[in-house]
This record gives structure tokens, sequence and C-alpha cells, in this order.
């Protein structure tokens, strides 16, 4: 029951922060639109990729080497 209680304390503490380690670094104020802006040129990426594939393969037809 002890560790069960230890464990929970650990996992509070975790979530609020209320002791400070050394390894735990806070976000910065400006980081959020920074992270936006890195996930929407990597979502540009993908959708410019998948539009590629897409183009190259011809209606009906299956991407596999293998034919029937």
């Amino acid at each position: 029951m002890i560790n069960h209680l230890k464990n929970f304390l650990d996992g509070v503490s975790n979530v609020l922060v209320l002791w400070s380690d050394e390894d735990y670094v806070r976000p910065h104020l400006g980081d959020c639109f920074s992270d936006y802006n890195y996930l929407r040129s990597d979502m540009g990426q993908v959708a410019k990729d998948m539009r590629k594939a897409l183009k190259e393969q011809k209606h009906g037809q299956a991407n596999d080497s293998e034919t029937e």
C-alpha cells in the first residue's frame, strides 16, 4: 500500500511539477508558435508527397510489383 501511495504522489508531482528537477525544461512563451510552424511545414511536406504518389498511381492499378 505504501508503494502505491509513493507512486501516486510521484505521478502527481510530475504532472504538477511541484518539485523541479534539473532535467525538466519549462517551455518558453514562443515555443508553442514555433512548434506550430514546424508541424505546419511537416504536414505540407507530407501532403506534397501524398499528392505526388497519387498522381503517379493510375486508377484501378495496384502498387504491387506482382501481377495476377
